[in-house]
């Protein structure tokens, strides 16, 4: 049992138990760490609780890169259970190994041919077994499940004939397993078109959508079935191993104490070195990096518009299509300009920037491209599903002489707007992108991307699948497949955004255009500063990804592994994984990506604050949604950037913070900087009513303003700026500032008031609900009144 306990966990440390969002996961996690303290009690148990409920501290106030935090689970989950129970300490070694194989195959890009390779071979098996043709990615297969275990099995103690021959059984039974899982999503389950295609929110995250498909929930699932499966194979191959403690020679994990556990000798450095080396090569520190920002020159040419969100158009197409993107591009310090034709004459210092190309170019404009590529130039090919123009994909003529590839598919997903299904390569800008319920890296469905070496996989999504697009001629119809799951289409781990270096220069491949629509950019910059982070990294970084680079790394993981495997009796292997550990928390933070413009930011960023949890839906399609601020703040300039964190950086750099109803109180040091920032010349404008007053009293006070308890209802008909104005739920507001300026009343009550604070303002709405879309501007409605007030109010603000 103890040895059952003891694997349970590293399931949900390497994020093998299939579909789980983060916080389920993590409390899962939190509780099977906490079991063996409470079955084993101890005065060490104690202090390792105590150490544990610190480490549920930290995780939930800092956050933590991904390698970084994998391994200090790995560290505490051995810990406690090197003073809870005896446990062979071959274990630990086999656990320890697999963690860097973990972050080799997993975190790194350098990885993915190594995965491709391994389930291209799984799935053969597989299709030869069953008589059918599998293309299943690493996830559905649970690689690194069957790794992970398999790790275990090699460096299980006793004979090596035993041990050999058990190893081998596991791998049989591992294969049969995936087999008879692969047999079973193909032939039993029916991928309803319905359930991937249209993005429709049902209610704020999709749950009665995936209540109403119950039977579909096994694609997200099964590698969790899988993980347990090959858990149960491992454990009753090695139970007497696992469970009665091993060899006589062994020594036991947990016989001696904590300390122990870290001793410090000859060969603990030197396999601390090793790991060192190793993670430096595999997953390159990103905090050191000063990327550069380059000039960008949009080509207006194919299937592409650059068309801005304009007064007189409003409704569902009101944002245009990408004209935000050369202006997103400035506020990153990048210099931008749209052309209508490819310009006969590039200097390597820009990128070009190829959307949709829907034309052949010639082969002598091919070779200009590429001659300026390989001189240090970069280039963007951002494309879309099933791009079949004239018999073939433009695109791909482009990208002849590189190692990516649009598939001639859409990348399809299951969990709705591929929520938790994202994967991030760490060691490049793209690891900083965030995995929410709320997609913020914007891509929908799109083509999936085939990868060589020595390209780089940068975005995946995990659980979706490839449906192909049609080969007859269908302009129509956009080539599109049938939506359903065929099982010769890749089900799982889809390329979607990808990247190779080539001479001196860089070429960037984006599989779907939707991140970098108008109404769509407020959250999905993310993407595109992370896109400009890479496109302007020094050469220098490059050599990871090389042919050397990805040599060494395989050689130095064989190194490590195997001085893992001769010291696995030896207490010295968790002060090599602290040590990687270590270097992960200061090489893989928030750095290496570009700083916002401070010029151009402080005139023109508008930061729409969803760290104190407004009173809105972060899905700007809802009704409750603020796409109505985005949208009415991009069509007068500016240019509006959600933030889920307090970030004093942004802030710094921005002229303009919108708060809806905060439910969640400032602290002293986050109204210290609101104040800072509105003295300095910025402008907050905050929606309040009374309801969420509690949590704005002290931002407000020192102010002079209050929200009134008196409710007053809807109007329709309240004048400011000598015009109507409609509010859905007005508050009346209190205000004991003789320099106050009231803009709009209802009887003797304030409803909007702006104050001066230093060389800023502060404007308050008595109306938590005022900046929703359904009394602004939704995708289907649109009140004429208010988006006109919203002009007239930006107006006042920066005359």
């Amino acid at each position: 049992m103890s040895a059952l306990l003891y694997l349970l966990p590293l399931g949900l440390i390497f994020d093998l138990a299939g579909y789980l969002p983060p916080s389920l996961r993590l409390l899962l996690l939190y509780a099977l760490l906490a079991l063996p303290l409470c079955l084993y009690p101890s005065r060490r148990a104690a202090w390792l609780g105590g150490g544990l409920l610190l480490l549920m501290v930290v995780r939930a106030v800092v956050p933590l890169p991904p390698v970084a935090e994998i391994l200090l689970f790995v560290i505490v989950h051995q810990a406690i259970w090197t003073g809870s129970a005896v446990l062979p300490r071959s274990l630990q070694a086999g656990v320890v190994a697999y963690s860097v194989v973990h972050v080799f195959l997993f975190l790194s890009p350098l990885g993915h041919p190594v995965l491709e390779a391994m389930a291209g071979t799984a799935s053969r098996i597989a299709g030869g077994l069953t008589g059918s043709s599998y293309k299943l990615g690493w996830t559905y297969q649970n690689l690194g499940a069957f790794l992970l275990f398999l790790s275990l099995s090699v460096f299980s103690a006793g004979p090596w004939r035993v041990a050999l021959m058990r190893t081998g059984i596991f791998v049989v039974v591992a294969l049969l397993l995936n087999t008879l899982a692969a047999a079973l999503m193909i032939e039993k389950v029916d991928f309803g078109a319905e359930f991937a295609w249209e993005l429709e929110y049902r209610d704020a995250f999709g749950f009665e959508q995936l209540a109403q498909r119950l039977r579909n929930l096994v694609v997200l699932v099964v590698p969790g079935l899988l993980f347990l499966a090959y858990l149960l194979a491992y454990f009753f191959l090695h139970y007497d191993r696992a469970a009665k403690g091993g060899a006589k020679a062994e020594p036991a994990a947990g016989v001696e104490s904590l300390r122990d556990q870290f001793r410090i000798d000859k060969r603990a450095v030197a396999l601390a070195g090793a790991g060192a080396v190793l993670i430096l090569l595999v997953v390159p520190p990103t905090s050191l990096r000063r990327p550069a920002a380059r000039e960008l020159v949009f080509v207006e040419k194919g299937v592409v518009s650059y068309s801005k969100p304009e007064y007189g158009r409003y409704g569902r197409a009101a944002g245009g299509m990408f004209g935000l993107l050369p202006d997103y591009a400035r506020l990153f310090g990048c210099e931008a300009s749209v052309v209508k034709e490819i310009p006969e004459s590039l200097d390597p210092a820009q990128v070009l920037v190829l959307t949709n190309l829907d034309v052949d170019v010639g082969e002598e404009v091919r070779q200009r491209i590429w001659k300026f590529v390989e001189d240090g130039g970069g280039l963007w090919i951002l494309g879309d599903h099933t791009f079949i123009k004239n018999g073939r994909n433009h695109l791909n003529d482009l990208l002849a002489p590189y190692h990516i590839r649009f598939q001639n598919d859409s990348a399809q997903f299951f969990p709705q707007g591929w929520f938790h299904s994202y994967r991030f390569r760490q060691g490049t800008p793209f690891a900083t992108l965030r995995d929410d319920a709320e997609n913020r890296p914007g891509i929908l469905v799109g083509a999936s991307l085939d990868l060589q070496v020595p390209a780089e996989p940068f975005v995946l999504g995990r659980f979706g699948y490839s449906d192909w697009g049609l080969e007859v001629p269908d302009e129509e119809q956009g080539h599109l497949g049938d939506f359903e799951y065929q099982p010769s289409e890749r089900l799982g781990d889809l390329v979607l955004v990808a990247g190779e270096r080539s001479g001196k220069g860089r070429v960037l491949v984006v599989g779907d255009t939707s991140s970098f629509f108008a109404n769509n950019m407020s959250r999905s910059y993310e993407l595109l500063r992370a896109c400009l982070s890479w496109s302007g990294q020094a050469a220098a970084w490059s050599f990871p990804a090389s042919w050397p680079g990805r040599i060494m790394a395989v050689l130095l993981l064989g190194g490590f592994c195997a001085l893992v495997f001769k010291w696995r009796s030896a207490p010295v292997l968790l002060p090599a994984l602290a040590t990687v550990m270590v270097i992960s928390l200061l090489g893989h933070g928030s750095g290496g990506l570009l700083r916002f413009d401070r010029e151009t930011a402080r005139k023109r960023m508008a930061l729409i604050d969803f760290a104190h949890q407004p009173l809105a839906s972060k899905h700007s399609s809802m009704g409750n949604g603020l796409h109505g601020v985005t949208i009415n703040f991009a069509r007068y300039g500016l240019l509006p950037v959600t933030i889920n964190d307090w970030d004093r950086t942004a802030l710094d750099a921005a002229g303009f913070v919108v708060l809806n109803a905060p439910r969640r109180p400032f602290s002293a040091g986050q109204r210290r900087d609101l104040t800072a920032f509105m003295e300095r010349g910025g402008v907050v404008i905050l929606a309040c009513g009374y309801q969420q007053y509690d949590h704005c009293r002290d931002l407000l006070a020192p102010h002079g303003i209050a929200v009134g308890g008196v409710p007053l209802g809807r109007f329709f008909d309240r004048p400011a700026f000598g015009q109507p104005v409609s509010f859905l739920s007005a508050w009346p507001l209190e205000v004991r500032r003789d320099d106050a300026a009231v803009l709009c009343v209802y009887d003797q009550w304030p409803l909007m008031v702006s104050v001066p604070v230093g060389d800023g303002k502060l404007v308050v709405i008595g109306d938590s609900e005022f900046l929703h879309n359904r009394n602004l501007e939704g995708h289907e409605n649109h009140d004429p009144a208010n988006t006109a007030f919203i002009k007239n109010l930006l107006d006042h603000l920066t005359k």
